[in-house]
């Protein structure tokens, strides 16, 4: 896990190495009730609706999330909000 800012936002970026998410699956990563095969891991299954209450969260705060990742490397999920404008 990383945070860092910059002079308009602040960011949160958490990495795994876990078994990666096939490039075909990033798109709907966000999507209510998306799951990715898990024909690699069967034993590994979710709901398919946290990503999605994340990215809806995120949103409602003016914030963006993204995902890359390499299949058998792992993940990195970067969230960024915007910061509150100085007070003049």
């Amino acid at each position: 896990m990383a945070v860092g800012s910059d002079n308009a936002h602040i960011w949160m970026r958490v990495s795994d190495q876990g078994v990666g998410i096939p490039a075909a699956a990033i798109p709907h990563l966000f999507d209510r009730f998306f799951q990715v095969d898990t024909a690699v891991n069967p034993g590994l299954r979710g709901m398919g609706i946290g990503l999605f209450i994340v990215h809806e969260i995120v949103t409602l705060h003016g914030g963006t999330i993204a995902v890359s990742s390499e299949e058998g490397a792992g993940s990195t999920f970067t969230l960024q909000f915007p910061l509150p404008a100085a007070a003049g």
